[in-house]
């Protein structure tokens, strides 16, 4: 989401909706959790897990399509549906992360949860440390100025990096 921000601002022209966009996508987010719960606990973690992250990618396809015409509303429902999505991204590892110890206490007869969620949370924070500093460094790279109308290479090249970032960083943040 790092990149989203400069996306909306100067290839889709709308730097104003940012905190709409970011506000849908976190109700979708937390609306859909008890559906989410709800296939976990009837069809498996892994079924919940892979269709969500499934509408994810598919509506974030959709963003390939917006441009600076595009309506408020339907930027929005684009948002409400990758949200939807990616909440199955958020929830289901921390849901897993509970069977991983029981099934390491049943194998090595020690609980070790405190060692699991330390270091699920300390290779998301390396991960997202990693992420915003190469962005840092790709908007150098692809010639991006602040606060500057964007040439039409760098523009292309933002649209580029944008969903090969948000592609790439959800496959690594989550194992």
């Amino acid at each position: 989401m790092a990149l989203f921000i400069y996306y909306l601002t100067y290839y889709i022209k709308k730097p104003d909706i940012f905190p709409y966009c970011m506000l849908a996508i976190l109700m979708s987010q937390i609306f859909m959790l008890p559906v989410y719960m709800k296939i976990s606990n009837t069809k498996g973690k892994s079924k919940a897990y892979t269709l969500g992250l499934t509408i994810w990618g598919i509506d974030m396809l959709s963003l390939l399509f917006l441009n600076s015409s595009t309506p408020l509303n339907m930027i929005l429902i684009i948002c409400i549906i990758i949200g939807a999505g990616l909440s199955a991204g958020v929830m289901v590892p921390w849901a897993i992360l509970p069977t991983i110890s029981d099934i390491d206490q049943i194998i090595n007869t020690k609980r070790g949860t405190g060692i699991y969620s330390s270091l699920m949370t300390f290779i998301r924070k390396i991960a997202q440390a990693v992420t915003l500093w190469s962005v840092g460094i790709i908007l150098t790279l692809i010639n991006y100025l602040p606060n500057q109308t964007q040439s039409p290479e760098t523009l292309l090249y933002l649209k580029y990096v944008f969903f090969h970032t948000l592609i790439f960083d959800n496959n690594c943040n989550y194992f």
